[in-house]
């Protein structure tokens, strides 16, 4: 055999695996240029979704708690069926007619009228237990103590069924807290949440890296998940001694939730709040600080401190106006699913108005419009947004309540993200809403009443989230649903 024929065969046979060897190489390394940043677009998109749930929960469980607390005081005085003054002149000694009637008088706002019924009532019964329960909570709505603890002790020396008993027993205890310079209270809660969509996946199942367009790596495709979650929250309350009833309020919880599946998107939140509330009525200004840590996926992500002043101005028994200002200073560190996460910190501020107006004792609707305007490291991530939102509060009696709610949001950016696309980006975000809240006791009635039942409440949540962008990264749909379990201790 011809020696340098072989030498030549083996030298074309070496020249074209290493040729080969090269482009595999080559290959494989665009593959992973392509498919990094596609999933760091894809989790940058799920943590934006995070950071949206942060700005909005706060506001959220405050709306609970307020209506909770009003679904709470409407609980024993709500009446059962409508009884007009023209009733009443009708049949003027039927004792049930009388208190019936006075019912309606709370419900319609005229406590001071319903407390002259309800004397006409003791007088014809002095020993109507219902009827001066209800006219001590009358009297205890009047901020008038010492005659609201009057009528309630009076009212126990009488025998009565043992839930009535309870009743007395716990607006005792809440005259006790309301003479207290300094209250107390501790929440927890604890409970589920289904998300639909917890990866907040593009709808078209397709990403742009670079202004190319491809699919979604198949690890990255719309995931269901199931989070566990749980809050513990700690407040105070002090009355700073003035007439007016100027306050200092404070707040400290932690909030966390585990998710099942999507482990990089774990979260734990601790923050600390503090709010001067001065009462000018009808003018209320409340300037308030804040600060927050955030945790995802067990790293360290972000630590923001911010300011609010909100103004109120009670036009009538009606009707309130409202404004706020908010300034958040953000930083966020990189984490090993977000690198970038640092080129978002900087300040955002909110102005808003908004208006929240009583259609009746047990409904009220609220509007409300925010201007946003976010700062950044990098331009692109820049961006001026409006909201409008509007909710509907529905007291259902018997301590049960329903929140309503829409809102819409339009982002826009200063400029494109080059790891994405050379086009600026423009969102439009649209979010309905809906919660009941029922307490325990209601769920499960008891002849024997149940302490722990009282203030143990569980809410119903349900939610649906459409993002539409110019940028198919961007564009979602997400769908939640959640039950939670709480319960309120104040001291």
């Amino acid at each position: 055999m011809n020696l340098s024929k072989v030498r030549s065969y083996h030298g074309r046979v070496c020249a074209r695996f290493i040729g080969l060897l090269a482009i595999t190489i080559l290959a494989n390394s665009v593959i992973a240029i392509q498919l990094a940043p596609s999933a760091l677009a894809q989790s940058n998109v799920a943590q934006a979704e995070t950071e949206n749930l942060l700005r909005d929960t706060p506001d959220a469980n405050r709306e609970i708690e307020k209506t909770r607390r009003e679904a709470e005081k409407q609980r024993d005085v709500l009446p059962t069926r409508k009884v007009t003054y023209a009733d009443i002149l009708a049949n003027p000694d039927d004792i049930e007619l009388n208190l019936a009637y006075a019912q309606n008088q709370i419900a319609d706002g005229d406590v001071l009228g319903a407390s002259a019924t309800f004397e006409r009532i003791l007088l014809l019964k002095p020993d109507h237990a219902r009827a001066r329960l209800l006219y001590a909570i009358v009297l205890f709505r009047l901020d008038n103590l010492q005659e609201a603890e009057r009528e309630l002790t009076a009212v126990s020396k009488q025998s009565m069924p043992a839930g009535l008993r309870s009743e007395i027993n716990r607006y005792l205890d809440q005259i006790k807290l309301r003479r207290k310079t300094t209250r107390y209270s501790v929440m927890a809660s604890a409970g589920g949440q289904y998300d639909w969509n917890r990866n907040s996946a593009p709808a078209s199942n397709q990403l742009l890296v670079g202004d190319l367009l491809g699919s979604v790596d198949e690890s990255d495709i719309r995931t269901q998940d199931h989070a566990y979650n749980g809050q513990l929250r700690f407040e105070f309350d002090h009355d700073l001694g003035y007439q007016a009833r100027h306050r200092l309020k404070g707040s400290i919880s932690h909030y966390r939730a585990e998710q099942r599946l999507r482990k990089e998107l774990d979260l734990r939140v601790s923050t600390a709040d503090l709010d001067l509330v001065y009462d000018a009525a009808p003018m209320k200004f409340i300037p308030s600080i804040y600060i927050q840590q955030v945790t995802l996926a067990d790293r360290y992500y972000a630590f923001n401190m911010g300011a609010k002043l909100r103004g109120e101005y009670q036009y009538n028994a009606a009707t309130q106006f409202f404004g706020h200002g908010k300034y958040v200073r953000e930083r966020y560190l990189g984490i090993p699913t977000s690198t970038s996460a640092p080129e978002k910190s900087g300040p955002k501020m909110t102005l808003g108005v908004g208006v929240g107006h009583t259609l009746s004792p047990t409904m009220k609707i609220t509007v409300e419009t925010d201007h946003i305007v976010k700062h950044a490291q990098r331009n692109f991530n820049i961006y001026r947004g409006q909201s409008l939102k509007l909710s509907h509060n529905w007291l259902l009696g018997k301590g049960m309540f329903l929140i309503t709610s829409l809102s819409g949001e339009i982002d826009r950016y200063e400029t494109g993200d080059p790891s994405v696309s050379g086009s600026t980006r423009h969102d439009r975000i649209g979010k309905a809403g809906m919660t009941f809240g029922i307490p325990l006791n209601t769920v499960i009635p008891t002849e024997i009443p149940i302490p722990v039942l009282r203030d143990l409440y569980m809410t119903v949540s349900v939610s649906a989230t459409r993002q539409l962008s110019n940028l198919t990264n961007y564009t979602y749909n997400n769908r939640t649903a959640s039950v939670q379990l709480s319960k309120r201790w104040e001291f």
